[in-house]
């Protein structure tokens, strides 16, 4: 039984009420769209670059092999757009042994994007790029090329003659 002070009435179920949906909208809420990104760099492949060549101890190879792997990794990757911090990697090897050379070798070439670059792949520059480290380096003729290093802008190169055996 309720205390004096408090009053209960009860209510029929059917007399109970039940408010309307609000007809009220809610207030619109703008916001400022937010900022596109940068736009991407692209690479600078004339005159802004480095090289480094493999110090006189790496195995080495034949140019026409260096030559041969080089295009066959552009001609893979050719009219792919790369993305920044992608990497693409190809390593193939062949039979022994050409000529001076004593063991199996192969080759392991590396194209690396930096962040805020993109690079749109063009199979010619692609090849002009990677044979930077192979003919700069080792000059002394076409044979016991050992690859190296290229840098620019956007892009990391890298050819490195392995062996196999």
């Amino acid at each position: 039984m309720p205390s004096e002070e408090e009053e209960t009435e009860e209510v029929d179920d059917e007399e109970l009420c039940l408010a309307p949906p609000s007809t009220t909208t809610p207030p619109e809420t703008t916001s400022e769209p937010s900022p596109s990104p940068p736009p991407l760099n692209h690479p600078v492949t004339t005159g802004n670059f480095w090289i480094r060549c493999r110090d006189g101890t790496h195995q080495w190879a034949s140019r026409a092999k260096m030559i041969q792997a080089i295009d066959r990794f552009c001609a893979a990757i050719a009219g792919r757009t790369l993305r920044p911090r992608e990497v693409f990697t190809k390593r193939e090897s062949w039979e022994c042994c050409g000529e001076g050379e004593v063991v199996p070798v192969g080759t392991e070439t590396i194209i690396e994007v930096k962040s805020g670059c993109e690079w749109k792949v063009d199979e010619y520059e692609c090849g002009q790029q990677l044979r930077l480290p192979v003919d700069k380096c080792d000059e002394d003729g076409e044979n016991r090329k050992q690859g190296g290093f290229l840098e620019n802008n956007c892009l990391k190169w890298s050819i490195d003659v392995l062996a196999y055996g």
